[in-house]
């Protein structure tokens, strides 16, 4: 047979709070245990790099963007080819990276064809205007590579 409790348990965890010693060990500042790391001897022993002057802090802008099903398997191709061109894994940023770079050079002759399109009126987003949102899109790309066959070469 079980022996009585002499004192009263708590009902919940909660109460553990009330206990004079438990609120006094959450009070407590808490003890460092861990001592600074110090610098090993080798690292101070090498002389600094000459590149670090000239290194210029990388600035990105994270963008994100909804792609139809076939434009991102365009997109893959793109990659793919230049990849196995460069013989390297090239990445989807990378790529788009040097597309922007060669429209950069052709942004006047862009800009020309671009003002030729006319006033348009976007299609909403609804699937039963996927047909006119497909023709909105050709008619922007039509002038788009109208406007890329005018640039010239890059440097």
């Amino acid at each position: 047979m079980a022996r009585p409790l002499t004192t009263p348990q708590p009902t919940s965890s909660v109460a553990n709070f009330l206990e004079p010693h438990v609120g006094a060990a959450a009070l407590a500042r808490p003890e460092t245990t861990m001592r600074p790391m110090l610098v090993t001897p080798i690292l101070q022993q090498l002389p600094p790099s000459e590149d670090t002057a000239a290194r210029i802090p990388r600035r990105s802008v994270l963008r994100q963007f909804k792609l139809p099903q076939e434009l991102d398997q365009t997109l893959q191709q793109l990659v793919r080819y230049y990849s196995d061109a460069a013989g390297t894994d090239l990445k989807m940023t990378e790529i788009l990276c040097a597309v922007l770079k060669g429209i950069e050079t052709a942004l006047p002759q862009i800009e020309r064809e671009a003002k030729g399109l006319g006033p348009l009126k976007r299609p909403k987003n609804d699937p039963l205007n996927e047909k006119r949102h497909e023709d909105f899109l050709r008619e922007i790309a039509k002038r788009f590579v109208a406007g890329m066959r005018g640039a010239k070469m890059m440097d």
